[in-house]
C-alpha cells in the first residue's frame, strides 16, 4: 500500500488534499479543495509503473472525460505528479446507499419501495449509458457501497475504477486493481472466470 499525501499538501498547483476518502490496491481516494474555484473534488491516485503504465492512464482519462450522465461523477481532470496519477472527479456528497439503509434500520423505519425503485432506475440508466459507449464500457461493481444518495436524492453511480472498456482487450481499464466484490461480483469476474461482458453489470 501506497503511503497517503498528507493533507494541506497542494497537487498540480491547485488541488489541495483535504483528507483521505478510501483506499484499495490501487493507491487512495482524497477530497481536494480546487485552490482556483474552492470546489471539493475527489482526486483517485494510482501508482503509475512505466510507459505502457502511463499510456493505459492517458487512455483512460480519455475514455472518462467523454462520460456525461447525471447519474455518473464528472470527470474534470487527470495530471501525473511525483510518480503518481490522478484522476479528478466530482465529489459526490451524500451517504452511499449500505449507509443509508443501515441509518434507515437503526430508526426501525423502511425505504419507501417508490423511493428505492427511483434510484435503481436511475442507476439502470447509468448502467446503458455505459453499455452504449463504443468501445462498451462494463462499470464491474455494482453494490449498495458504490451507490451515492445525493442530498437533493440524485442516485449516482460512483468507482468507475474497477470499470472496463471491452474492445481490445488490452484495453481492459488499468483501474483493475482488483476482482470486485465477494457477493456483488459475478462468477466470470473471478479468477479462472471466462472473463466479463455487459450481462456481468446486469
Amino acid at each position: 500500500m501506497i503511503e497517503t499525501v498528507p493533507s494541506g499538501t497542494v497537487l498540480h498547483g491547485r488541488y489541495r488534499i483535504e483528507r483521505v476518502l478510501g483506499s484499495g490496491g490501487f493507491g487512495h481516494v482524497y477530497v481536494a479543495v480546487d485552490l482556483s474555484n474552492n470546489q471539493q473534488y475527489a482526486l483517485k491516485e494510482y501508482l503509475v509503473t512505466g510507459s505502457s503504465g502511463q499510456e493505459q492512464l492517458k487512455h483512460e482519462a480519455r475514455v472518462l472525460s467523454q462520460l456525461h450522465h447525471p447519474n455518473l461523477p464528472a470527470f474534470q481532470d487527470a495530471f501525473i505528479e511525483r510518480g503518481r496519477y490522478y484522476v479528478v472527479l466530482n465529489y459526490i456528497e451524500g451517504n452511499d446507499l449500505t449507509d443509508l439503509i443501515r441509518m434507515t434500520r437503526q430508526r426501525n423505519e423502511v425505504i419507501p419501495l417508490r423511493q428505492m425503485l427511483n434510484w435503481l432506475l436511475s442507476i439502470c440508466d447509468a448502467v446503458m449509458f455505459l453499455h452504449s459507449q463504443n468501445p462498451i464500457i462494463i462499470h464491474r461493481d455494482i453494490k449498495p457501497d458504490n451507490i451515492r444518495i445525493m442530498p437533493d436524492g440524485t442516485a449516482v453511480l460512483v468507482d468507475l475504477g474497477n470499470a472496463k472498456a471491452t474492445a481490445d482487450g488490452a484495453r481492459t481499464l488499468f483501474f483493475i486493481r482488483h476482482q470486485g466484490t465477494p457477493g456483488y461480483a459475478p462468477p466470470e469476474q473471478y479468477p479462472g472466470g471466462t472473463g466479463t461482458d455487459t450481462r456481468s453489470d446486469v
